[in-house]
């Protein structure tokens, strides 16, 4: 294994208590896919997470469904 990877997968390591907690939130969150409103915490939480990272986050409203976040970089174009 290079230098350079060895030291990407201590990174990725370093992060996984974190990364366990993320996933432990997502999964205890009340979202049933039959009652939309519900999600609203899940993509909060998404969200919140997406926008740490730089990025842009739009919710996209369903019809029939609970919608959908809309991640970017920062400033890119519009690609819908």
């Amino acid at each position: 294994m290079s230098e350079a990877a060895r030291a990407g997968l201590e990174r990725l390591h370093g992060w996984r208590a974190e990364f366990v907690e993320f996933l432990q939130t997502l999964v205890a969150a009340e979202s049933p896919s039959t009652v939309p409103d519900s999600q609203a915490e899940v993509r909060a939480h998404l969200a919140r997470a997406l926008e740490s990272v730089g990025l842009d986050v739009e919710y996209i409203e369903g019809e029939r469904t609970g919608g959908h976040l809309l991640a970017s970089a920062v400033g890119s174009n519009d690609v819908r």
